[in-house]
């Protein structure tokens, strides 16, 4: 995807481009290349990483860098989680993946409080995610980037999407009260949130 753009024959231009939205999947390496396109001027970048795998062998876990992205003052991240049980062979592992991305951002070169972080997580359950979204050990890799980071960031806001069926149920009326208790099990995030770095929300 990345020589549609990059290639000196190519009508499409985005190397001034401020925001960006990607949807769908896409490869590490394709993402990596249009930000390197874009690194100089772009401000918001939202991506869903739905990454595409390579099949070669042996397989080689690529990370999502952004290192380049010197002028990035809002990140916009959606992701999804599945499974609350460390030993599901199906444990989601998303938010080690986003904090491995997080880790690449130039954070030597920002402004004290220049990125604003939103994560969007789409769950499935809500009886599960009672139970078990406070205590996902992938929590530890996400929060430590913030910890490490802390002046950088003007404010970080986690969105719950509740599922559909739930919705139709009413059940989220009766749940969204109970939002922050829930969370505030995991000490490090009440720390975040009580410092008032952190925030939720529900829907």
């Amino acid at each position: 995807m990345t020589p549609l753009f990059s290639a000196p024959s190519s009508p499409l231009d985005i190397s001034h481009l401020r925001s960006l939205k990607l949807e769908g999947i896409w490869s590490v390496s394709d993402i990596n290349g249009m930000l390197n396109l874009c690194s100089n001027t772009l401000k918001e970048l939202d991506f869903f990483p739905s990454l595409r795998v390579p099949s070669q062998r042996p397989f080689v876990v690529q990370t999502l860098d952004f290192g380049i992205l010197l002028n990035l003052n809002c990140l916009i991240i959606h992701t999804g989680i599945h499974s609350f049980r460390s030993t599901s062979p199906r444990e989601n592992r998303n938010l080690f993946r986003i904090a491995s991305a997080l880790r690449t951002l130039p954070f030597n070169t920002f402004h004290p409080m220049q990125l604003r972080l939103t994560l969007k997580v789409l769950f499935h359950y809500l009886k599960s995610f009672q139970i078990g979204v406070s205590s996902l050990p992938d929590w530890s890799d996400f929060t430590s980037v913030l910890d490490d980071n802390r002046m950088y960031f003007a404010n970080v806001k986690i969105e719950f999407q509740c599922p559909k069926f739930d919705r139709q149920l009413g059940l989220l009326d009766t749940f969204r009260p109970h939002l922050v208790d829930i969370m505030d099990k995991n000490e490090v995030l009440t720390k975040f949130r009580e410092e008032g770095v952190l925030s939720y929300e529900y829907f």
